[in-house]
């Protein structure tokens, strides 16, 4: 096959087809790794013909998945580099995408925790996921792109993998300047809004009274109560991060992302909250309880991960299984592949929706629980809709929610004439005030003299 590459790939393509097909005539880790470079030379030379190239690469994915031990022979044989450029030449044609990308989530799967963060660095340096966002959506109609889309979800699982891991790191002493800081930024954000108020409120005042409210510095608790959260405080922040892992370190690093990063989001976040709280009573957004409860949400719906050791550690052959059967459409979101921080910027767009149900459903420290089931299925219905953009995600997450009586969790889900066999619990109660009764009863009423 090497010696006819030259002359030609007709040739070729019918020497290394032959290898590939004859997968039950021989053993595959009988095969020298000299026979592996002669298939890599092909595909380097014949590299614009897109069926030999897809023979070399089917050579290579079984030769990795049949020799546990010389995947990374595979890998350094043809460079991670030209896995990828491989993949842009040769966009359009699925079969070489599902070879390329096969190959790379093979070896992620079977690479240890020190390489493996080199390798995704390599991964991003190469901008891989623009490369598959528009190969995805140029394939979609592909016969062969389920398969893609299994090994795709597998390749996501993986790029997600570091989260999973820092989900079970405990927050403790260790981290204590790390909240110092966040605790900080809050308390700046909320001085900053609510001296935005003060100073749109008290326009008609006089100068000298402008001087002298501007000269007498406020607390960072008063700030805070004004702006309409619980008060920064370090000790409160470290007892809620430090009391169950997961999601443990990775939450703490949530809340930093968009205080530090997405200050701006945080700060429209806060003016909300203060409108809702200054025009009449509601209760206080406990920042570091939602970042918790926003964290595991997002290791469920996005890592399918439940938070146990176990998951954390899957074998090779648990993580290949995943690629066994392609999974629904709502489970492979596409800005999981545009968007470069997809779990930070994700968190960014849930706690927008879990501050406005939070003010908008009156809820209290009792009904966290609740208020977070129901961001949760806002978050599904967002992402069955397939946003590809954080902008795209947003705007869903808004859509889902519905006018204030949607917020009764169990009830609003229910079709009427099952109402009464519904158990209504006390979280239920605690966030239904007397205009969604009033709602539910009178389209009782109208059903019943229909």
């Amino acid at each position: 096959a090497e010696d006819s590459a030259g002359s030609g790939a007709t040739a070729a393509q019918q020497a290394v087809a032959s290898v590939g097909s004859k997968r039950g005539l021989f053993s595959w880790y009988l095969i020298k790794e000299q026979c592996i470079r002669s298939v890599v030379n092909i595909l380097f030379m014949t590299r614009k013909d897109g069926e030999v190239v897809r023979a070399c690469l089917k050579v290579l994915l079984r030769f990795a998945q049949h020799n546990p031990g010389r995947q990374n022979f595979v890998l350094d044989s043809i460079q991670l580099s030209n896995l990828v450029e491989l993949i842009k030449l040769h966009g359009s044609n699925v079969r070489v995408v599902i070879g390329a990308v096969g190959i790379i989530a093979h070896v992620l799967a079977c690479t240890q925790s020190a390489e493996f963060e080199n390798l995704l660095i390599q991964l991003d340096s190469f901008q891989l996921k623009p490369m598959l966002a528009k190969a995805c959506a140029e394939l979609s109609q592909e016969a062969a792109f389920p398969r893609l889309e299994s090994q795709l979800h597998l390749l996501l699982r993986l790029f997600l993998r570091p989260q999973q891991r820092e989900a079970l790191v405990p927050v403790d002493q260790r981290n204590q300047r790390e909240i110092d800081g966040i605790c900080s930024a809050l308390v700046l954000a909320a001085s900053c809004v609510t001296a935005a108020s003060n100073s749109g409120s008290s326009s008609h005042s006089s100068t000298a009274d402008k001087r002298q409210s501007s000269s007498t510095p406020s607390s960072g608790s008063s700030s805070a109560a004004d702006a309409g959260f619980a008060p920064a405080d370090p000790a409160t922040f470290m007892s809620e991060f430090a009391a169950e892992t997961p999601p443990g370190l990775l939450a703490l690093r949530q809340l930093d992302y968009l205080v530090r990063v997405r200050n701006q989001e945080l700060r429209e976040i806060f003016q909300q909250q203060q409108l809702h709280h200054s025009s009449g009573p509601a209760a206080e957004l406990p920042m570091a309880s939602a970042a918790v409860a926003l964290t595991k949400i997002l290791l469920r719906v996005l890592c399918g991960f439940n938070g146990s050791q176990a998951d954390a550690d899957s074998s090779q052959q648990q993580l290949m299984s995943l690629a066994a059967v392609p999974p629904p459409l709502a489970e492979f979101p596409p800005l999981l592949l545009t968007l470069p921080n997809v779990f930070s910027d994700c968190f960014v767009a849930c706690m927008r929706t879990f501050q406005r149900t939070w003010t908008e459903s009156r809820a209290n420290r009792e009904d966290l629980g609740t208020v977070t089931a129901v961001v949760e299925e806002q978050l599904r219905m967002a992402l069955k809709q397939r946003p590809d953009t954080a902008d795209k995600l947003r705007r869903e997450l808004d859509r889902s929610q519905q006018p204030q009586h949607q917020y009764s969790s169990t009830v609003h889900k229910v079709p009427i004439q099952h109402l009464a066999r519904v158990d209504i619990g006390r979280d239920t109660v605690g966030v239904t005030d007397s205009r969604q009764l009033k709602l539910l009863s009178d389209y009782a009423i109208q059903l019943l003299y229909r």
